[in-house]
């Protein structure tokens, strides 16, 4: 038997609106909108390190409450505010050539 291939089978095109890879789950409800991670740190000095090191005036760093490693909190390094997953994506492709990872993530708005 043959391979099958993608170009061997025959049925229609079928548009799926799925969020980018990289991207996490959209949220239930709530107030807010996408970011871009650069990096999570248990040491607050090296999330500041990073946010200093990036070239985009709306870096910060942002304590995640009730997310920890371990018995430590996490210290995320963020950019962009309230963006779309389409601009956040975009964002995270740019964050990922100066650092080395971004993931596109959902902030509420008091983040």
């Amino acid at each position: 038997n043959p391979p099958v291939t993608a170009a061997s089978i025959n049925a229609p095109a079928v548009t799926v609106n799925v969020p980018p890879v990289k991207a996490l789950a959209n949220p239930q409800n709530g107030t807010g909108g996408y970011a871009v991670q650069a990096g999570a740190f248990s040491d607050p000095s090296h999330a500041e390190a990073l946010r200093q090191a990036l070239p985009y005036s709306d870096a910060r760093v942002v304590e995640r409450h009730g997310e920890r490693e371990g018995d430590r909190l996490l210290w995320r390094v963020l950019v962009g505010h309230a963006l779309t997953v389409q601009a956040a994506t975009a964002l995270a492709a740019e964050v990922e050539k100066v650092a080395g990872a971004a993931l596109v993530v959902w902030v509420d708005s008091k983040e």
